[in-house]
C-alpha cells in the first residue's frame, strides 16, 4: 500500500474513532441531563414539599399564637374590666364616706352656730334687761329726786311767800333754793349722761363680742 492508502486509513479510523466517541460523549451527556432532570424533578419536589410542610407548620404556629393571644386579650379584657369595676367601687366608697363626714362635719357647725347662736342672744338679752333694769332703776330714782327736789322747791317758794317781800328782798330763803335747785339739776345731768355712757360703752363690747 502507499503512503496515501496509509494516510486514507488513518484518517478513516480517526474519523470513526471520534464518531464513536462523539456518540459516547452524546449517550453520556444524554445520560447526564436525565440524572440532572431526574434530581431537579426531586429536588423541585423536596422544595414543594418543604413548603407545604413549612406552609402547615407555619399556619398551625400562627393558629396557636392567634389562640394564646385571643385567651391572652380575653384575660388582659377581664383583668381590667375588674380593676375598673373595683376602683369604681372604691372610689365610690371613698365618695360616699367623704360625703357622710361632710354632712356630719356641716351638721356639726351648725349645730355649734345655733348654740353659739342661742347662748349669745340669751346673754345679750340678760345683758339687755339689766341694762333696761338699770337704766329704769335710775331713771326712777331720777324722776323721785326730781320729784323731790320741785317739792322741795314749791315749798321753799310757799314759805318764801309766807315770809313776805322784806325777807325775801334779804334773800334769807330764795338764794339758797335757787342754788340748790341748779345744783340738783347739774348732779341729774350727770348721772343721766354717765348712765348713757355705760350704756354705749355696754353696745361697743357686744358688738366687739360679735366680731
Amino acid at each position: 500500500m502507499g503512503k496515501l492508502a496509509n494516510d486514507m486509513n488513518c484518517l478513516s479510523d480517526k474519523i470513526v474513532t471520534l464518531r464513536q466517541a462523539n456518540k459516547d460523549f452524546i449517550s453520556d451527556l444524554k445520560s447526564n441531563v436525565s440524572d440532572l432532570k431526574s434530581n431537579a424533578s426531586d429536588i423541585r419536589d423536596g422544595f414543594r414539599d418543604d413548603h407545604i410542610n413549612m406552609g402547615k407548620k407555619i399556619k398551625a404556629e400562627l393558629a396557636d399564637f392567634v389562640s394564646s393571644l385571643s385567651d391572652r386579650i380575653v384575660t388582659l379584657r377581664e383583668a381590667n374590666q375588674d380593676f375598673i369595676s373595683g376602683l369604681q367601687s372604691e372610689v365610690r366608697a371613698t365618695l360616699t364616706e367623704f360625703r357622710s363626714d361632710l354632712k356630719s362635719n356641716v351638721s356639726d357647725i351648725r349645730d355649734g352656730f345655733r348654740d353659739d347662736h342661742i347662748n349669745m342672744s340669751k346673754k345679750i338679752k340678760a345683758e339687755l334687761d339689766d341694762f333696761v333694769s338699770s337704766l329704769k332703776q335710775s331713771v326712777k330714782v331720777l324722776r323721785q329726786e326730781f320729784e323731790d327736789d320741785i317739792g322741795g322747791a314749791h315749798q321753799a317758794w310757799l314759805d318764801t311767800s309766807r315770809l313776805g317781800p322784806s325777807q325775801s328782798e334779804a334773800g334769807v330763803t330764795c338764794p339758797e333754793g335757787k342754788e340748790k335747785l341748779k345744783t340738783g339739776h347739774q348732779v341729774k345731768r350727770k348721772e343721766t349722761k354717765k348712765l348713757f355712757s355705760q350704756g354705749r360703752s355696754k353696745k361697743a363690747k357686744k358688738s366687739e363680742t360679735r366680731k
